[in-house]
């Protein structure tokens, strides 16, 4: 079973990982086959946008791509993903941390403010917020550290937090089905 790529929170070296385990599951299979696979294996807003703007009709064109866009990233890129990286629902802080950890590494982000900067900007959860606010904290090991002695670091989450996340894939989805139906008639 191939494991699905979660663009959003990858790093460079998980989609190598993934690269290598899904062109090796998928060896001697048809290039239209291989490409639907893929599709169902790419997860994440930055890969369905990836997706849908380019135009890629063979495997060796989505290798090229692909490497491209997630594997060969400069360290701009990086920080342009660190912006826009937003913690999932679910994800807890010792997660969270770990994530913008790995992303910061990869982007050669190695100023422990900047990277606790970038943890807290992703943040969704009004009270983990809240008792950073009230702390003197300036790292992300800090700010874990204080969620599990507050008890916080499993968050009880507002669907209000997230719902720019659930909302917009429907809406995506039906307009791209639309657009394909239209194409197809």
């Amino acid at each position: 079973m191939i494991q699905p790529f979660y663009s959003d929170s990858a790093s460079v070296d998980k989609a190598r990982t993934f690269w290598d385990d899904f062109d090796r599951a998928t060896e001697g299979l048809e290039d239209a086959l291989r490409l639907s696979a893929f599709r169902e294996c790419l997860k994440g807003k930055a890969g369905e946008q990836w997706w849908m703007y380019s135009q890629t009709n063979d495997f060796e064109t989505l290798r090229t791509r692909f490497h491209n866009q997630f594997i060969c990233q400069t360290p701009l890129q990086m920080i342009e993903r660190l912006k826009s990286t937003k913690r999932s629902k679910g994800m807890s802080a010792e997660v969270w941390g770990d994530l913008i950890s790995s992303l910061c590494d990869a982007a050669q982000c190695y100023d422990a403010e900047m990277r606790y900067q970038y943890f807290l900007s992703g943040l969704r959860n009004k009270e983990w917020k809240a008792a950073l606010a009230t702390t003197m904290v300036n790292s992300i090991p800090h700010a874990v550290a204080v969620l599990l002695f507050k008890n916080m670091h499993l968050p009880i989450e507002d669907d209000s937090e997230f719902a720019e996340a659930s909302g917009s894939k429907p809406s995506t989805e039906n307009t791209m089905m639309q657009q394909m139906l239209t194409m197809m008639q």
